[in-house]
C-alpha cells in the first residue's frame, strides 16, 4: 500500500504504512497528509461493511459497488492470496449453469475487474488456466483490515470501530444465488461483528479500567442500534453503567433487553444479564 485517503477509518492503517521504525518522521495525521501529497500511487479502497463500495482515490467505480464482478473481487481479496481452482469459483458464482458456461461467465468477470482497475498500480488478479488469486503486493485499503488491525489501546480501536457501519456486504444477499456463496458471505457477516463486539469489550474494559467507561457509551450504544438483539452488547452497557454508578438508568437498560429479547426471540435474558439487573437494584436499595 502506498496511498490512501484521509477518511478517519483508514488514518490508523495510513499511519502504520508511512510510519516505519522512526516514528519522529511521522507524529500526527497532517504530517502523514505531507507524504501524500508528494507524488502518490493510485489506490484502491474496499468499503465492505455497511455494504460494499470501491474507488480509486475518490473516484467511485459503481460496476463493482454490490455487484458480482465486486463479489468476485471481495472473495479473491479475502483469500489471503491463496489461489482459488477456477472450476470451484465458477460453481461458487454460477451454481446453476453447466460448467462451461459458468467458466465463461467467470471468466467475464475477471476481465470486467481488470478493466475497472487499470488506473491503480500493479496488477490486482494473478490468473492461470487453471487458478485464480489476488495480488496482495498491489495496493488496497480494506475497513475490514483496519477493524482486525486495530491495537489494544482505546483509541486505535475507536478508529477501527468507525469503519464499522453495517454488516459485511450489507444488501447483497437478494442479488447472488444461494448455495455456497451466500453461506461464505453469512459466515463473514458473522465474524466481522463478532471481532467488531470483541474489540468494542475491550475498549470498553480499558476505558472503565481507567475510570473513563462514560467514553464508551456511545460506541456500545451505536451498536446497540445495529443489532438490539445482541444480549452481550446489553450486559456491556449494564456494566459499563454500573460502573459508571448510574444504577437507575441500569436497570432501565435491563427492561430494554429483556422486553426486546421476549419480544423479538422469545426467550429471557440469562443468567449473566440478570446478575448485572440485581447488582443494580442493590445499589438503588443502598441509595435508598
Amino acid at each position: 500500500m502506498s496511498h490512501c485517503q484521509p477518511d478517519p477509518c483508514w488514518h490508523q492503517l495510513c499511519l502504520t504504512a508511512q510510519c516505519d521504525t522512526d516514528s519522529s518522521s511521522c507524529t500526527n495525521e497532517r504530517q502523514v497528509a505531507v507524504l501524500f501529497r508528494g507524488n502518490p500511487l493510485p489506490c484502491l479502497h474496499l468499503n465492505l461493511l455497511g455494504g460494499m463500495s470501491a474507488s480509486i482515490d475518490g473516484r467511485s467505480l459503481p460496476a463493482l459497488d454490490g455487484t458480482k464482478a465486486g463479489l468476485l473481487l471481495v472473495r479473491l481479496l479475502l483469500e489471503q492470496g491463496d489461489q482459488i481452482a477456477r472450476s470451484a469459483l465458477a460453481a461458487m458464482f454460477w451454481p446453476n449453469l453447466s460448467p462451461a458456461a459458468a467458466r465463461s461467465n467467470l471468466r467475464q468477470h475477471l476481465f470486467q475487474i481488470n478493466r475497472q482497475l487499470d488506473a491503480c498500480n500493479g496488477d490486482f488478479i494473478d490468473a492461470t488456466p487453471e487458478h485464480v488469486r489476488f495480488n496482495h503486493t498491489a495496493d488496497v485499503v480494506v475497513d475490514v483490515h483496519t477493524l482486525l488491525q486495530a491495537r489494544d489501546d482505546p483509541a486505535s480501536i475507536a478508529d477501527a470501530l468507525a469503519c464499522y457501519r453495517g454488516p459485511f456486504l450489507a444488501g447483497i444477499d437478494d442479488r447472488i444465488p444461494s448455495g455456497e456463496i451466500l453461506q461464505w458471505v453469512l459466515d463473514r457477516r458473522g465474524f466481522y461483528w463478532r471481532q467488531a463486539v470483541d474489540r468494542l469489550e475491550r475498549m470498553a474494559s480499558a476505558l472503565r479500567g481507567a475510570d473513563r467507561g462514560g467514553e464508551a457509551l456511545p460506541y456500545i450504544e451505536r451498536f446497540l442500534q445495529l443489532d438490539p438483539l445482541d444480549e452481550t452488547l446489553h450486559r456491556l452497557k449494564l456494566a459499563t453503567l454500573l460502573d459508571e454508578g448510574l444504577a437507575d438508568a441500569a436497570r432501565r437498560q435491563y427492561e430494554q433487553c429483556r422486553d426486546i429479547l421476549e419480544a423479538e426471540l422469545g426467550v429471557a435474558p440469562g443468567a449473566a444479564t440478570e446478575a448485572l439487573r440485581a447488582t443494580a437494584e442493590d445499589m438503588l436499595s443502598g441509595a435508598q
